[in-house]
């Protein structure tokens, strides 16, 4: 499993089976509240990933890490 996290007012964190998936949905949920609660006109999720950055780390199900 990977959580990805995106740091913007609000942290957008997703989790998936994926490194990639797991960046793409944190990214989107991002763009979606920057979008309606801010001035950016991005187009993509990965415009978001460039701008704000994004932070993935790898957990094994059943383990605890901090973050």
């Amino acid at each position: 499993m990977f959580i990805a996290i995106v740091e913007t007012k609000y942290r957008a964190v997703a989790i998936a089976e994926t490194a990639a998936e797991a960046k793409r949905l944190a990214c989107e949920k991002a763009l979606e509240y920057l979008r309606e609660n801010e001035e950016y006109w991005s187009e993509t999720a990965e415009d978001v990933a460039e701008d704000y950055g994004y932070s993935l780390t790898e957990l094994e199900v059943g383990s605890a890490e901090l973050i």
